[in-house]
């Protein structure tokens, strides 16, 4: 059995999880094979393009050293399909860089060689924009751009001004070019790529997705709420008298609550 948190990257892989013992093991290991005459042709084999579409990359040890049966299969499926995806969520590097004051939760790093392992496991495509893309900073991001280039995989999501983080990147195959556009939308402020103002340089960065939220409630629940966070001090001062109100002011101790609140007008 792999040791636990070896790789997440293949948690997602067409939602089937567990190395061994789980539905996608036992489908490996168990599940007869049907004769080649009745088998349902490849999509490859009908001209078609197939797709490994996998979830996040946390992977800080080798995966190339492992040999279990149910995981090399596993490994075949992804090596067997046109194009293979996964969410890169390391920061590739030797500690040159030095940490960011806020990460995407906790501080992401691994060796450059685990760009290789990567290829190794079949993967051809990598997203970069990220929770983690700024966990150590610009220079964290620009080296993990070079290792993983070096090693082949085509890479979206981050780049050295918005448009260039906003780019598409291409893979190109036998049975048609897929194209990759990388974004987040949840990432500390400080990561999001900008722009030129002419008399200002780019922010180098992630490509963002903004959003705005919005609660919608009955008027019994708005004005219990509304109660509620003028006491804790979270009410903002827009919207007065007109059913939607602000919640963003900071209290101390508390973490604020973001977002517009809207009464239904129809409750």
């Amino acid at each position: 059995m792999l040791r636990a948190g070896l790789a997440t990257a293949f948690a997602g892989f067409v939602g089937l999880y567990a190395w061994s013992g789980g539905p996608l093991a036992q489908t490996l290991t168990s599940a007869p094979a049907r004769p080649a005459a009745a088998r349902a042709p490849a999509a490859s084999d009908a001209g078609g393009l197939t797709m490994a579409l996998t979830g996040d990359s946390l992977i800080t040890m080798k995966l190339s050293v492992h040999t279990e049966p149910p995981f090399l299969k596993m490994i075949d499926l992804i090596r067997g399909a046109d194009a293979a995806f996964t969410n890169l969520e390391m920061l590739l590097h030797d500690y040159e860089p030095y940490p960011s004051t806020q990460s995407g939760g906790t501080y992401m790093r691994a060796e450059p060689s685990i760009a290789k392992e990567l290829v190794w496991a079949g993967f051809k495509m990598v997203a970069r924009a990220n929770n983690h893309t700024g966990d150590y900073g610009v220079e964290g991001a620009r080296l993990t751009t070079k290792h993983v280039a070096e090693a082949g995989l085509v890479q979206a999501g981050f780049g050295e001004s918005l448009r260039e983080a906003r780019e598409a990147k291409y893979l190109d195959t036998d049975k048609g070019r897929v194209a990759l556009i990388s974004l987040a939308s949840t990432f500390p402020d400080p990561s999001r790529a900008g722009v030129s103002w002419g008399d200002t340089r780019a922010r180098p960065g992630l490509n963002p997705l903004r959003f705005t939220t919005t609660y919608v409630v009955t008027r019994q629940q708005f004005d219990a709420l509304r109660s509620g966070l003028a006491s804790a001090g979270q009410l903002g001062r827009g919207g007065r008298g007109n059913g939607s109100d602000h919640a963003a002011a900071p209290a101390r101790h508390a973490a604020p609550l973001r977002g517009h609140l809207r009464a239904d007008q129809r409750a």
